[in-house]
């Protein structure tokens, strides 16, 4: 349960830096909507996994990212009635550069392999508390 909670927190500080890249990088592009609609893409790491090592749970919120990223595609595709093959390619082109290669994953990976070594320590004292508090 206090993994869960810390990694709750992780991901929300995560979250918090790969939207403030996004704001900073494509500011005068994409509005804030957009960019929430691909931060979709990496609901998977609220999935607490701790006995999972780092580049496995890294690994698995990407995969996840690969999949969730229908969810964008399947948006545009509804808001926009697609007509064209050319203006499907293009979608497709922008959901898979801009949602899973674009500066918000490196930012939303690198706080994510960031904060893991605190939020392991913090799990861990809290543990060991909970352990002395059992003993006494």
């Amino acid at each position: 349960m206090r993994y869960m909670v810390l990694n709750t927190i992780r991901v929300l500080s995560s979250y918090i830096a790969m939207l403030t890249a996004v704001a900073w990088f494509f500011g005068r592009y994409v509005d804030f909507t957009t960019a929430l609609l691909f931060s979709s893409l990496y609901l998977f790491a609220f999935v607490p996994l701790p006995a999972r090592r780092l580049w496995k749970r890294v690994l698995y919120i990407c995969l996840a990212a690969v999949v969730l990223s229908i969810v964008p595609f399947t948006y545009f595709f509804v808001a926009n009635r697609i007509d064209s093959v050319n203006f499907l390619l293009e979608t497709i082109a922008i959901v898979v550069i801009f949602g899973l290669l674009g500066p918000q994953t490196f930012v939303f990976l690198l706080t994510y392999i960031a904060l893991d070594l605190p939020i392991r320590r913090i799990a861990k004292l809290q543990i060991a508390e909970s352990g002395r508090e059992d003993t006494i």
